[in-house]
């Protein structure tokens, strides 16, 4: 069966091929920074965070016939202004909508999720200007 474990392994690397950004499974520990002529904080570069599910099996073993899985996680996009995080939205989109997971295996496609919505400030960190767009994907298999 196809585990989740699996599917972060995948799903990172696929997103650690994209270049320009930093990827986090979990939250960021320490975000990315434009560097400075004098060492002062630059802004947030963009970045993803991939937060996993766990999801959801299907039984159907009538005849024989295999167990489905259902997995959704979320990606935040982020960065230092509004413009970067919806650079870092583009690239993940890319890259996962339409992916196929799990070689050799039946099963769909990447897909969002919800619609993300607006760009959004991030007001938890009060000292440091950062925007996000939180996306969420989903993909079923039959393995």
């Amino acid at each position: 069966m196809t585990t989740t474990v699996g599917a972060v392994e995948e799903i990172l690397t696929v997103l650690q091929a994209v270049s320009g950004w930093t990827v986090f499974e979990g939250e960021p520990v320490d975000p990315p920074r434009e560097e400075t002529e004098d060492d002062a904080l630059g802004p947030v570069l963009p970045y993803c965070c991939l937060y996993m599910g766990g999801g959801m099996t299907r039984a159907t073993r009538h005849g024989g016939r295999p167990v489905d899985l259902s997995l959704g996680w979320q990606i935040t996009y982020a960065a230092g202004t509004p413009r970067g995080a919806l650079w870092a939205f583009d690239k993940g989109r890319a890259a996962l909508v339409g992916l196929r997971l799990f070689d050799g295996l039946q099963h769909g496609q990447v897909k969002e999720a919800i619609d993300a919505g607006e760009v959004r400030r991030d007001k938890e960190v009060p000292n440091d200007i950062r925007w996000y767009v939180p996306m969420r994907y989903r993909i079923a298999t039959t393995t």
